[in-house]
This record gives C-alpha cells, sequence and structure tokens, in this order.
C-alpha cells in the first residue's frame, strides 16, 4: 500500500509516491520526515465584507490563493449564479502575491435575492454566498437623499 504525495520541485507540481514500506529513504509521508506539507496553489477562499448587501451597491470582493502565484499570475474564473450581482469574468492573482480584490456591482432589488459567486482558479474553486435586500430609505448603495423640500 502507498500513500500519495504532492511536491514542488523547482516551482512545479510533481507527484510522488511514498510506499509506507519505506521505498524511498527517510520517506515518512506528506508533512513529516524530509517532505514539509505543500501550499495549495488553488484558490482556498473567496470573501467579501458581509453576506447582506443593499441592492444597487458596488461591493469589494477577495481572492485568496494557497501559496504566492507563480510567473504570469494565475488566471481565476469568476460567475454568478445571478443577474442581480455582476462580477468580472476573471481577475489574475499577480506573480509573488496570495490575494487580489475584485469589484461586483449589485442591482437595486424589491425583494431579498441571493447570488452564489464562484471563484475557479489554479485547479480549485470556492463559493460565496450573497443575499441582496431592498433599500429600505429608497437610496441605492447608501448613498443619496430620499425627500424634496
Amino acid at each position: 500500500m502507498s500513500k500519495l504525495f504532492r511536491r514542488q520541485v523547482l516551482g512545479l507540481a510533481a507527484l510522488g509516491i511514498c510506499a509506507l514500506g519505506g521505498l524511498l529513504a527517510g520517506c515518512q509521508g506528506e508533512g513529516s520526515g524530509p517532505f514539509p506539507p505543500v501550499p495549495v496553489l488553488g484558490v482556498t477562499s473567496l470573501t467579501f465584507p458581509s453576506g447582506t448587501f443593499v441592492g444597487g451597491q458596488t461591493i469589494t470582493g477577495t481572492i485568496t490563493l494557497g501559496a504566492p502565484a507563480g510567473v504570469g499570475g494565475v488566471l481565476v474564473t469568476l460567475n454568478s449564479s445571478s443577474g442581480s450581482v455582476v462580477v468580472p469574468a476573471s481577475v489574475t492573482v499577480p506573480q509573488g502575491f496570495t490575494s487580489a480584490t475584485f469589484t461586483a456591482t449589485t442591482s437595486p432589488v424589491t425583494g431579498n435575492t441571493t447570488a452564489v459567486i464562484t471563484a475557479t482558479g489554479a485547479g480549485a474553486s470556492q463559493t460565496f454566498t450573497i443575499t441582496l435586500v431592498p433599500s429600505t430609505t429608497g437610496a441605492t448603495g447608501g448613498t443619496g437623499t430620499t425627500g424634496v423640500r
């Protein structure tokens, strides 16, 4: 029986097999012995400041990778399950960085509306659920006035 583990060699992902019988001298499996745990390069989190927003606001999301992006960065594709939350088609996490931000635009809504945002990059995906609520003041995005004098 063997245990599979991943390691990075010169920045490239490589697959190694560590036989439990000790075919490789000193091999103890992932995270022990001479082989330290390898951070996952893919998308490990997708976050927004909150899960609920008043429709009509512009909101900022953050994508985080498990390791710094390599040469050329990491392209992360974005998708929204609802037309009420528009996200860019993609964002690039720059070389050497572990995160990038993007702007999502929400539409005014007349009732609570849910959108699932999905970020996919480097073989991994994360989701975040946003709930849009109607404005109680008639203004969108938390700005503007609601009366006329």
